[in-house]
């Protein structure tokens, strides 16, 4: 009697066990988001024009700043194409993490920070406002589709643009000052789906690990992850109130 009790006990766990591993299959192998590339695409567009500036500076020596414009303007109208064209991270989710691109836009941004500080240098504050909006704009779409890497990194450039401009609104016409809000409101700049990004950020783990390792992992992981998605929401948060300070000036 006591053997009967004991085979039925093991056949009923084997049962869960293997109805537990189903259902955590199913839960993690389900499919890595759908998102489009564009052909061309501008996000590649914008890492080789970065990966080919050359003697990246930090100054704010208009002598300088003008010796880096020229020694990169093959680089710099690279950039400017990328502006006119979508952007979207190309991720192989089949890959995993070693094919995971590496935001490369830092140096181009560099290039677009010094054009407008030359012009602001220069006495025109107009073209240097548009010039920063227009580097906001571009900031805006170079982590769509991306992990939470590439979203801070736009953030970062994001923030530079919207310094820029917070240096010239004072000296803009009312005229002026709607022009640059016409760009601003363009970006349709909206807080970040950071639940989207956290299931990219799994599916690409899912990729270099498979779906039941790779499910584990994200799972054990899973503090240190809302850590790092928490880290990111606050530094989404600081852009767009910097931004929402910024549209208020214009708007005065």
């Amino acid at each position: 009697m006591k053997s009967g009790k004991i085979k039925v006990f093991t056949v009923v766990t084997l049962v869960a066990l293997f109805l537990a591993f189903v259902a955590g299959w199913i839960w993690f192998n389900s499919p890595p988001p759908q998102i489009p590339i564009p052909t061309p695409n501008g996000y590649d567009v914008l890492a080789q024009a970065s990966a080919s500036v050359e003697q990246s500076i930090l100054t704010e020596d208009e002598t300088k700043l003008k010796e880096f414009l020229a020694l990169n303007s093959g680089p710099l109208r690279e950039v400017d194409k990328a502006m006119q064209m979508e952007c979207v991270v190309p991720i192989d989710f089949n890959a995993g993490m070693a094919a995971l691109p590496q935001p490369k836009s830092r140096d181009a941004f560099r290039l677009l920070n010094a054009r407008a500080k030359v012009l602001h240098q220069d006495g025109d504050a107009n073209a240097a406002a548009i010039e920063w909006a227009k580097m906001f704009d571009l900031a805006t779409k170079i982590d769509d589709g991306g992990a939470l890497v590439h979203v801070l990194s736009a953030i970062g450039c994001e923030s530079m643009a919207l310094d820029g401009l917070d240096s010239v609104v004072a000296e803009l016409s009312p005229e002026q000052k709607q022009e640059v809000l016409t760009i601003l409101k363009a970006a349709e700049r909206k807080p970040h789906d950071f639940e989207k990004i956290q299931e990219i950020e799994h599916a690409v783990v899912r990729g270099e690990y498979g779906a039941i390792f790779g499910g584990y992992i994200t799972a054990v992981a899973g503090g240190q992850s809302k850590n790092a998605m928490d880290a990111g929401r606050d530094a989404d948060a600081r852009v767009i109130g910097q931004l929402e300070t910024v549209v208020k000036a214009l708007q005065q």
